[in-house]
Formats: structure tokens, C-alpha cells, sequence
């Protein structure tokens, strides 16, 4: 994030959830806001993808992705691959049989 930037956490709330590399340290000196969001509704899931369309050639959504897509028959390897931690997300296609 970018001094005095703002970040928003939704839909992370399981336990063992955790920021990364996000420090006090780097909330402090970079001035960051942070907000979570709980018990979103279904139009919030609307506007998401309206930013994610309205922004994808904008930022840098790719560097947060799987680098590959997994179809829903080989979703043991989506899952095997989301534990490994390497990516925020793993990208599974339901429109791929």
C-alpha cells in the first residue's frame, strides 16, 4: 500500500486468517487506514465486480491470482494449491468442464 492508502478486508474471516507481511510498524509510519467488513450483502458482491471489471486493465489484479485456472472436475488441485500459500487466490473456472 501506498502512504496514507486505505484498505479494506472482507470475506477473511476464519481464525487463522492473517495479513502477510502487514506490520504495526508499516499501519503506523505509512499512515494506513484499515477497515474490515462483516455480513456484507449480496449487492456489496455486485459492486465488486463492477470494480474488478470497471478496474482490471488499471490494476494490478493479476499479481494477487493463481497463474493458472483450475476447472471445478480438478478442484482437489485448486484446493491443494490454495494451501500451499503461494498465491491470495486461487482461480477456479466453473465455465470449464
Amino acid at each position: 500500500l501506498r502512504h496514507g492508502g486505505h484498505y479494506a478486508f472482507c470475506g477473511m474471516v476464519h481464525p487463522d486468517s492473517q495479513l502477510s507481511t502487514l506490520t504495526g510498524e508499516t499501519i503506523i509510519r505509512k499512515c494506513l487506514t484499515i477497515r474490515g467488513v462483516h455480513n456484507y450483502t449480496p449487492w456489496n458482491l455486485s459492486e465488486a465486480v463492477g470494480f474488478l471489471e470497471e478496474f482490471m486493465h488499471d490494476l494490478p489484479f493479476d499479481s494477487v491470482l493463481s497463474p493458472m485456472s483450475f476447472s471445478l472436475d480438478r478442484i482437489d488441485e485448486a484446493f491443494a494449491e490454495a494451501f500451499t500459500g503461494r498465491h491470495c487466490r486461487v482461480v477456479v473456472n466453473c465455465n470449464d468442464h
